[in-house]
């Protein structure tokens, strides 16, 4: 009965550990078989409740760390260093967790005078997989983005300070349970809970401060890159500014050329100087305009790289008088948006890019597409191709929070070779 609750108990630390790294750090699947995957994790079970091994503590502990990296191999497509690190810290936060539960079950056993205590363990374990599925749950919604970012070597100290708290946890509950009277064990175990709190805060703490400083640097540099654009942008407007004075300037000879030219019948010639000047009008005209200032700062900048990558741009429609969508937001969805389309485009034999703007009462729609050359391409593998993994392919994730913070929807399309992303924002200031 015991081995079958110490699989049991392993089963459910597994589990834990794998929605850790599916749901909370994001690890990409593999193509392994669900069959195969559920296989691999109850021989890992049984195997791990062996016990010859479970007589051996050190060698118990190592072998189920193998156990675990060998899952975490078949299940998902990460690097070793990846996951060793990252599954180290998360096997010592379930082992801690579990203590805490453990030592809590066995004083109520205790307390209740009950014969349960060769399932304490199991218990626990499963009370940890359910605060493991709560709280992937809460992290998935609110703050993947900030846990997927957290560098390597932060996890490697986090997993350091964890290891720390793990000896610290398993020296006291050996204490506590090595008292034999029962109102000094209380005591002990009072002890042991509390500091076992403190310790899980303390965690929890370091791993909020780390995501908070990821997503306030994120922020920051969005904030950075959007000064940048709208200096770009009104830099722009006073050149042409400029140059249309310049113009003015000369307009009224260039009128009387004109004039003189056509009473000599030189009507080719009088053509071509005539297109010149039509010429010279449409470049002193805004690029774009869509009504708002802030999408024309970041439009202009992307229509001006589309044009030089000889990408066909095309940008319609136009922004309500009135529109309550922030300058960060609008910047997030145009920018990451636009700067996707432009890159796929490029690579196409047909480049080209389009965007449409357009209202309603109460909603704004953008819609950017663009055509691509990836015939695999589907919406489950939207994954970045750029060299550093690490600061790219957050766009289209970047933007979902953008539209969700604006209580709108994002629809993505892929068919006929087009790349279509249709953003829909609620516009509560009409």
């Amino acid at each position: 009965m015991n081995i079958f609750c110490n699989i049991l108990a392993n089963l459910f630390h597994i589990m834990g550990i794998l929605l850790i790294a599916e749901n909370i750090l994001q690890f990409t699947k593999s193509k392994n078989s669900n069959g195969l995957k559920i296989l691999a994790t109850i021989i890992v079970s049984i195997f791990s409740a062996n016990p010859v091994l479970m007589k051996h503590t050190g060698l118990d502990l190592i072998s189920f760390l193998v156990c675990i990296f060998i899952i975490i191999k078949i299940c998902f497509v990460e690097k070793n260093k990846t996951v060793i690190v990252y599954i180290i810290g998360s096997s010592m936060v379930l082992e801690c967790v579990e203590m805490f539960f453990s030592q809590i079950v066995e004083t109520i056993v205790e307390m209740l005078k009950l014969n349960a205590r060769n399932y304490s363990n199991l218990i626990a374990s499963l009370l940890t997989l359910i605060c493991i599925i709560v709280l992937s749950i809460i992290i998935k919604r609110k703050y993947i983005y900030g846990i997927k970012k957290i560098a390597v070597k932060y996890w490697t100290i986090m997993t350091i300070n964890i290891m720390a708290n793990f000896c610290v946890l398993a020296i006291l509950a050996y204490i506590t349970m090595k008292q034999v009277v029962h109102d000094g064990k209380a005591v002990y175990i009072i002890i042991y809970l509390l500091v076992s709190i403190g310790l899980i805060i303390q965690i929890v703490s370091t791993v909020a401060l780390i995501i908070s400083r990821n997503i306030h640097r994120e922020n920051e540099m969005l904030a950075k890159k959007y000064l940048e654009e709208q200096k770009n942008y009104y830099e722009y407007l006073e050149q042409r500014e400029v140059e249309t004075k310049k113009f003015r300037h000369d307009i009224r000879n260039h009128l009387y050329l004109l004039d003189k030219v056509k009473k000599e019948g030189k009507n080719e010639e009088f053509e071509k100087y005539l297109q010149d000047i039509i010429e010279r009008v449409d470049r002193l005209g805004t690029k774009v305009n869509v009504g708002n200032d802030i999408a024309n700062a970041i439009l202009d900048k992307y229509y001006a790289e589309a044009i030089n990558k000889g990408i066909n741009i095309q940008i319609q429609g136009h922004f309500p008088i009135n529109c309550s969508v922030s300058a960060y937001h609008l910047c997030t969805i145009f920018s990451n948006l636009l700067s996707n389309a432009i890159e796929a485009a490029e690579k196409a034999t047909i480049k080209k890019v389009w965007v449409i703007c357009r209202y309603t009462e109460n909603e704004i729609i953008i819609e950017i597409g663009n055509s691509y050359c990836d015939n695999n391409l589907n919406k489950k593998n939207l994954k970045t191709k750029k060299p550093e993994k690490q600061y790219h392919g957050w766009g289209l994730k970047n933007v979902e929070d953008s539209v969700n913070a604006c209580n709108g929807l994002i629809d993505i399309e892929i068919e006929n070779g087009c790349f279509v992303v249709s953003v829909t924002l609620k516009n509560n200031e009409v």
